[in-house]
């Protein structure tokens, strides 16, 4: 049976479990957890209908208590503070949503979970951030972002994948694109967020077909966060590159980039290097 566990029951999290009863496999029990009364309740419910509607023999259940958290494969944290308009840069969220992964860690850690992905953001720094509290294997720690940023991008009809930072350093991997596109697609989520409030039906499809690809051990080669140690001369640090996906969790691959390409990798490392001792 395969269990995933989501903290955070908001809209990304909650759109992360609808996207998984769309997708093909085997998970038996969706839990879903928040710190807001009823939150998870109310949407575990909601969701549990639809699973109905689906004829998916999937038990759902909506708590506060991290109890449930065990023995799940995957757990997801979407919670913390999202970005709003007048957040110019995911890394302004660092402070507030520290204390928040902390109080999470502190509650989910004791239940041994195999793999954890992290949508928070900034979420490359929480990523290292976690892998260093954790004490979990860096390959079993995963930030979210990349994936979102490459579908963004295949969205101007432009082929390619984008690695590095998940915000303003951004690093994109075609030869198609000009300098406007670059401009439109690192304000892309910001525009969404004026218009609407927020972002989530991208992110949350993207997360699942992730998720997806743990359980089902594709093999996909999907852009994701993970901890370097060597990897592109960069060490100590997370940032977003091509990673094979597995049931185990995530094996960079390393690829032969462009010189101004390895350039802007190693500028956003040493952007990010000042947030790595938290």
């Amino acid at each position: 049976m395969q269990k995933i566990t989501i903290v955070g029951a908001g809209k990304i999290g909650s759109a992360v479990a609808f996207s998984l009863l769309h997708l093909k496999n085997n998970i038996r029990e969706i839990v879903l957890i928040d710190v807001i009364k009823n939150l998870a309740e109310g949407e575990s419910l909601d969701l549990q209908h639809t699973a109905s509607a689906m004829k998916k023999n999937v038990k759902i259940i909506g708590t506060e208590d991290y109890s449930f958290a065990k023995n799940s494969d995957i757990v997801v944290i979407t919670a913390g503070k999202a970005r709003t308009p007048d957040v110019k840069d995911r890394l302004d969220l660092l402070n507030i949503n520290k204390k928040i992964i902390d109080e999470i860690l502190r509650n989910v850690l004791h239940h041994k979970p195999k793999i954890i992905i992290l949508v928070t953001n900034p979420v490359d720094v929480l990523t290292y951030y976690i892998y260093k509290k954790s004490n979990m294997p860096r390959n079993r720690i995963i930030g979210f972002g990349n994936y979102l940023d490459t579908a963004r991008l295949n969205s101007l009809n432009l082929s390619g994948i984008v690695i590095g930072e998940h915000g303003e350093n951004q690093i994109f991997l075609t030869k198609e694109i000009n300098d406007s596109q670059k401009q439109e697609l690192k304000n892309v989520s910001k525009k969404i967020i004026e218009l609407k409030g927020y972002t989530q039906y991208g992110p949350a499809y993207c997360i699942a077909k992730t998720i997806n690809a743990i359980l089902n051990n594709t093999k996909e080669i999907i852009p994701c966060s993970c901890v370097l140690e060597g990897e592109y001369g960069l060490r100590d640090i997370a940032l977003g590159v091509p990673a094979v996906l597995t049931s185990e969790g995530v094996k960079i691959k390393e690829l032969k980039l462009e010189k101004e390409h390895i350039e802007e990798l190693k500028k956003t490392a040493d952007k990010l290097q000042k947030f790595k001792n938290l």
